[in-house]
């Protein structure tokens, strides 16, 4: 495994959940990492928190769901560092609900921060990746990229994009010597749920699931290894072994499941 210390390390999505404890556990690792997010006040709190422990931390606030914000993120990343180690995919929103009642405003919205910023980001740093000591790309999907569920089909559909995009990617990359590694986490104790916008239902409590802490290990550490695929865990994989050989058992499952879960009009 490769080792963190003075890495400098882009992550979006830092403020909070999942990006939150990466930024710790990168911190704690030894990473200079340059922060992202759309909360400038947040950012800044949490980077002065990580000055204590990592030996650099910088902050760069963005809305990512704003293309022109992204070129500026870029320019700024390369007027400033002349090289980049790492570059953390997190970020991303949550759209819940019955497709025929989902406004085509908020997908487009969903993609442009699933999808299309990451393809504008990861293209607008690769010369300064090119140059960067064990440079790798984590992008962080989701479990239900793989098997997509009820209600959730156009965030299913943006993190699957990421999974294929991330596949053609790895073999161009290979010639840079650019490692690129994707983590699936499934239900995680975040606020994530709470913070996606909603029409009807929203999907499992919040309360359940991994923590976000032990999801931010897990990615880390595939981060350093280079892993291709990172499942968090065995109950993640075996969904996924599941629904390739007994695809139409997990339907069955799921339109049990679905079916108690009425659809209210409650937004």
């Amino acid at each position: 495994m490769i080792n963190l210390q003075g890495k400098k390390i882009v992550l979006t999505g830092a403020s909070r959940g999942i990006g939150e404890c990466l930024a710790y556990e990168l911190a704690a690792q030894g990473a200079h990492l340059i922060l992202v997010a759309r909360n400038e006040a947040m950012l800044q709190a949490l980077s002065e928190k990580l000055k204590k422990v990592a030996p650099a931390c910088d902050y760069i606030p963005c809305d990512l769901s704003k293309p022109e914000q992204t070129d500026q993120l870029i320019d700024r990343l390369k007027n400033n560092y002349s090289q980049l180690d790492g570059v953390i995919h997190n970020a991303g929103i949550g759209l819940y609900g019955e497709f025929e009642s989902t406004k085509e405003e908020d997908i487009r919205e969903l993609f442009e921060i699933n999808f299309f910023s990451i393809l504008r980001l990861t293209q607008g740093v690769l010369p300064l990746l090119k140059l960067g000591a064990d440079p790798t790309l984590l992008f962080v999907s989701s479990l239900i990229g793989w098997r997509a569920i009820p209600r959730v089909g156009t965030y299913c559909g943006s993190k699957a994009a990421i999974n294929l995009f991330a596949d053609a990617l790895r073999t161009e990359m290979e010639k840079y010597s650019i490692r690129v590694v994707v983590g699936y986490p499934g239900r995680t104790k975040t606020q994530f749920s709470e913070k996606a916008k909603a029409v009807g239902w929203r999907p499992f409590p919040t309360e359940q699931g991994m923590s976000a802490e032990a999801v931010a290990k897990k990615l880390v550490r595939a981060y350093r290894k280079g892993k291709r695929d990172e499942f968090v865990c065995l109950s993640n994989r075996f969904l996924i072994w599941m629904n390739f050989f007994f695809p139409r058992l997990i339907d069955w499952g799921l339109e049990k499941y679905f079916k108690k879960r009425q659809v209210t009009s409650d937004q």
